[in-house]
């Protein structure tokens, strides 16, 4: 018991050291921490990521958010932490950085007021976050994309029941996923689907896959590798210089 109460301290310590350090490294962020004016409207969406640095889950909060202003979407966007992506949120629609749960529920209120009555919350990570905007009158869409192992290997198994009891929708990416989660942590109380997330391909034509195709060719022929040798690689064949 004492050890796996040593293990669950260092385990919060070093989560706090990392954000500190994105912090120190991110410094311009602070500016993102202050209350914005989202624009009014009836049928806004935040979308919730849990970090925001160039990893799976950011970026697929990221290019959501691309797709969701494609289509003409009001969107606003909430982000954990500072990080390199934060820039690129905020081109995209108005972004808060919060640090807090106390802060959050104020933004929560500030933007169901607004019109923004859906969340998008992306990742378990955003467990905790799921209970407070329901209690805000937000309804919550929930994409889960961590494995049973992952979840523990995270300790997020409390928030991820949070969202299995609080979350208007589930979404799963997978029939595997859906039946190893819900075995393991309980059903879904609400409603839920299994849909593939990360997919924005439109259809392309064959004569555009062969245009591409051929520029990463030629580009790959020129590329070269610069060695002492005098060796040059073209066609996956040495070549004299």
């Amino acid at each position: 018991m004492e050890f796996l109460k040593t293990n669950i301290v260092t385990y919060y310590f070093r989560k706090f050291i990392f954000k500190a350090k994105l912090i120190i490294e991110n410094p311009s962020d602070w500016k993102y921490t202050m209350d914005i004016e989202p624009i009014r409207t009836q049928k806004g969406i935040v979308i919730l990521s849990h970090e925001s640095n160039r990893l799976g889950a950011s970026l697929l909060a990221e290019n959501i958010a691309k797709e969701m202003k494609r289509q003409g979407k009001d969107i606003c966007i909430l982000s954990r932490q500072f990080g390199e992506l934060n820039d690129e949120y905020a081109q995209i629609a108005p972004l808060q950085v919060f640090l807090s749960k106390r802060k959050l529920n104020k933004i929560f209120l500030e933007l169901k007021r607004a019109g923004y009555n859906n969340l998008l919350a992306n990742t378990a990570v955003n467990g905790d976050c799921i209970r407070m905007a329901n209690e805000c009158g937000i309804k919550v869409v929930s994409l889960i994309h961590e494995m049973p192992d992952v979840i523990k290997q995270l300790k997020i198994e409390n928030q991820l029941k949070e969202i299995l009891d609080y979350s208007n929708y589930v979404v799963f990416p997978t029939n595997e996923m859906q039946e190893k989660i819900t075995s393991n942590y309980g059903k879904v109380s609400n409603q839920q689907m299994v849909k593939p997330q990360g997919i924005y391909l439109q259809d392309v034509s064959q004569q555009k896959i062969f245009n591409a195709s051929q520029i990463l060719e030629e580009r790959i022929r020129k590329k070269k590798r610069p060695t002492n040798s005098g060796w040059r690689w073209e066609y996956n064949k040495p070549q004299r210089v």
